[in-house]
């Protein structure tokens, strides 16, 4: 199965390609169908996650975005991209915190999200197993857009965060 990314225009020259679904699996997660997967992404910032714990497919991108935008300007909480995503995707500053809540291992529904800037993206889902889709929003979640803003306020201004300007 080829899953297509959504293209997004960013600019004149520059568009962003972006991935996002959930999978059940006929087995739970171990390492080595996971090295699997990871082996299987070409992104600039992906997260493969718990799928009970994952927000909806919006603010994965969004998530995803400022992770991305935030390591590359030297303004973010982690150093590696996909870290500052699962952060920002668990509503926590606190690394530790973030893996062990998205931490997909032992799970049969993961979700896997991936963004690239600039250049091609690619994933490959796991064969055999059952593609649910879109993700879905926990119910009873209190992680939004408005959160994860004021969590990283303290480190850009509000201007630059929602302007994109300098």
């Amino acid at each position: 199965m080829v899953i297509e990314p959504i293209r997004l225009k960013l600019g004149d020259n520059e568009e962003a390609q972006f991935i996002a679904y959930t999978i059940l699996l006929e087995d739970p997660l171990n390492e080595e169908a996971l090295g699997k997967l990871l082996n299987g992404i070409d992104a600039d910032v992906f997260v493969i996650i718990d799928g009970s714990a994952s927000p909806n497919t919006s603010d994965l991108l969004y998530y995803l975005y400022l992770a991305h935008r935030n390591v590359n300007d030297g303004i973010s909480i982690a150093r590696d991209a996909n870290i500052e995503a699962m952060l920002y995707i668990q509503c926590t500053t606190q690394i530790s915190e973030a893996k062990r809540i998205s931490n997909p291992l032992g799970k049969r529904l993961i979700t896997i999200a991936a963004l690239s800037i600039g250049r091609e993206i690619k994933v490959d889902p796991p064969p055999g197993d059952f593609f649910i889709g879109s993700v879905s929003r926990l119910s009873g979640g209190n992680c939004s857009r408005g959160r994860v803003i004021r969590m990283i306020m303290g480190r850009i201004s509000a201007r630059r965060l929602i302007t994109n300007d300098d």
